[in-house]
């Protein structure tokens, strides 16, 4: 908790530590990528915020890279390069989480309006501990404790909105596939059909419209389209993978 997270990139095992760098920024591109697709396309916040987190991703990459010509030596000109894309990293985790905020609520997410909430505490908390550790990095025998709950709130924050990413994406497939039998039976019908009058068929079957309609306006707010499923691709076998 007395060293930086930095000191393992120099020494005998720094090799672990730097790609750990490079892998993780690889991964924060990829998470751009999908943070993209969730977030509404009329705010200009939208696009910078993906812009930020891509600067992130290729900001820890860099961070790592440098390290690999540092040497056994913790003054070189190598870590003054690593430092320096370190805080053009923080500034990044910062300015994507207040842009996140800025667009969801510019974008008139109220279901998000949680999340959206904790992307705003995140980004001001995470601004507060960089100064803080600033301030205390070179007066305070625990340093490497402040970085590390320094690193804790934006990283914390990456995985949580991955699982919200992961969720719309999964509770999308669900709700195209499940769609795609309602219409099916429709079409087979010959446009005469009607749930079974089964309290539980019922429920389920009108559950599924509700939550249809609510992902449909949340697909069309952030930009995705909607995949509406052709009827006419319809056959008796897809039938199959309908509930009771």
């Amino acid at each position: 908790m007395t060293d930086n997270v930095s000191s393992l990139g120099i020494g005998s095992y720094s090799v672990i530590q730097n790609t750990n760098f490079v892998v993780f920024g690889l991964l924060a591109i990829v998470f751009a990528h999908g943070l993209g697709k969730i977030l509404p396309p009329d705010s200009k916040a939208s696009g910078w915020a993906r812009l930020a987190a891509i600067a992130f991703g290729l900001g820890i990459m860099l961070a790592g890279v440098t390290l690999f010509f540092a040497g056994s030596a913790a003054e070189s000109s190598a870590v003054s390069a690593h430092i320096l894309a370190s805080f053009v990293t923080f500034f990044a985790a910062i300015g994507m989480q207040l842009l996140v905020w800025g667009a969801l609520r510019a974008g008139g997410r109220t279901s998000w309006r949680q999340y959206s909430t904790y992307s705003l505490v995140s980004g001001i908390l995470t601004f507060v501990m960089l100064i803080i550790f600033s301030y205390l990095s070179d007066v305070y025998v625990y340093h490497g404790l402040i970085e590390r709950l320094l690193i804790a709130v934006p990283w914390i924050w990456i995985e949580v909105s991955s699982l919200k990413i992961l969720s719309v994406s999964s509770r999308g497939k669900q709700l195209e596939s499940e769609r795609g039998v309602l219409l099916c039976k429709a079409v087979l019908a010959g446009g005469n059909w009607r749930p079974k009058f089964d309290p539980k068929t019922v429920h389920r079957e009108l559950q599924i419209i509700r939550e249809d309609l609510h992902y449909s306006l949340e697909r069309r707010t952030s930009g995705v389209g909607t995949g509406r499923r052709s009827p006419g691709g319809c056959a008796p076998e897809s039938l199959s993978t309908a509930r009771a």
